[in-house]
């Protein structure tokens, strides 16, 4: 129960407050069994308010009703996720109550249960994120239900995330690995050599076909990706947006030296496939020489998305522009790149060198 304990002049007491259609009530008490059955009394008073909505329809079958249409909206990876999520969380601790008796406080007491499983804030978030949808579905005209319902989470704030470094390797370290790489694990090498100096996804690296590289005009399209659920090629990327990456002189002797292994495949034919030509797994790629390169190398433990990070950071610390790194990552929105902004000490100058106070004067504005 979220009760809250407060030490002031009169002692010790105890706070009990949950939200009711975004509004913020809380009541103090002396002893925390007051206050527990204060929040239980209000609970049960809470679930009987009327609502708009007429049904004895519960959560958990407006779940499984909605989850095919969502299906059909989105990437299947993304289903499969809010699946889980509903299977794990939602049904279990909401499937049961109909959708008028579902209230913010039962989402603040789901929120406590995956805190103290030791899932993190995100999961959370998620969470009620998906429940978000489900409210918002159920009171869409358009949709089957067409119910009168107030969403319970409109009035709940995310929970704060932590802020967390992003984790790159330095010169040295990729030099070490792309060396123990191609000595150990000569296969995978030009797909690591690729990811590193293109910031390319590793699904897109996966899905991507030979017709996508044009070594005459020193460029590659990237419009595949995969879907590591179903472990096939998708003729899109993440964002669904195509975009051009160059290849630098380094890249490009690895991909023609590659290119001639393969016996100069079709254009058609996966660049980094497996010995059939088939997609590889995700799983295959970290056992069979990811994590072993790494410890042989003696390099910093970190994910082969990580490998994007490294390429950002390096291109944004060598002098590159945040804007050209927005496109070249193929990110929908600024704030993703800016991520990276830190890295640049010419950046952070250029930001803050429109203004400039002294004694002798203020620095004026370009005009």
């Amino acid at each position: 129960m979220p009760i809250r304990i407060r030490i002031g002049s009169k002692g010790k007491t105890y706070q009990a407050w949950y939200r009711y259609r975004g509004k913020y009530i809380a009541k103090t008490f002396v002893r925390r069994t007051d206050a527990q059955e204060w929040l239980v009394t209000e609970r049960d008073s809470a679930n009987k308010r009327p609502t708009h909505a007429k049904s004895s329809t519960t959560f958990g079958e407006v779940c499984q009703q909605w989850l095919p249409r969502y299906k059909v909206d989105v990437k299947y990876c993304t289903y499969d996720n809010a699946r889980l999520f509903i299977q794990k969380w939602l049904e279990p601790y909401l499937g049961g109550l109909r959708m008028e008796e579902v209230t913010d406080l039962d989402l603040i007491e789901l929120r406590e249960k995956i805190l103290d499983s030791g899932c993190g804030p995100r999961t959370a978030n998620y969470a009620l994120s998906i429940v978000s949808k489900i409210f918002n579905d159920a009171s869409n005209p358009t949709k089957q239900w067409n119910f009168r319902l107030t969403n319970p989470v409109k009035g709940l704030k995310p929970l704060a995330l932590e802020l967390k470094q992003i984790p790159y390797w330095d010169a040295d370290e990729i030099v070490r690995f792309l060396k123990t790489a191609e000595k150990e694990f000569p296969r995978d090498y030009p797909l690591y050599c690729f990811l590193l100096n293109s910031g390319a996804r590793i699904g897109e690296a996966c899905a991507m076909q030979w017709e996508q590289v044009d070594l005459d005009r020193s460029s590659i399209q990237i419009r595949r990706n995969m879907d590591w659920v179903r472990n096939r090629t998708e003729n899109t990327t993440k964002n669904h947006e195509l975009r051009t990456v160059g290849i630098v002189e380094e890249l490009e002797c690895v991909l023609r030296e590659h290119f001639l292994k393969q016996g100069r495949p079709a254009s058609d034919d996966l660049v980094f496939g497996n010995q059939e030509g088939k997609p590889r797994a995700l799983r295959g790629i970290y056992r069979g020489s990811f994590h072993p390169c790494i410890k042989l190398a003696k390099v910093r433990e970190i994910t082969l998305h990580d490998l994007r990070h490294t390429f950002a950071a390096h291109y944004v610390m060598n002098g590159g522009k945040i804007y050209d790194l927005k496109k070249i990552l193929g990110h929908r929105d600024i704030q993703m790149t800016e991520r990276y902004a830190h890295l640049s000490s010419e950046y952070i100058q250029q930001q803050t060198a429109i203004i400039g106070f002294s004694s002798t004067g203020a620095k004026r504005a370009r005009s």
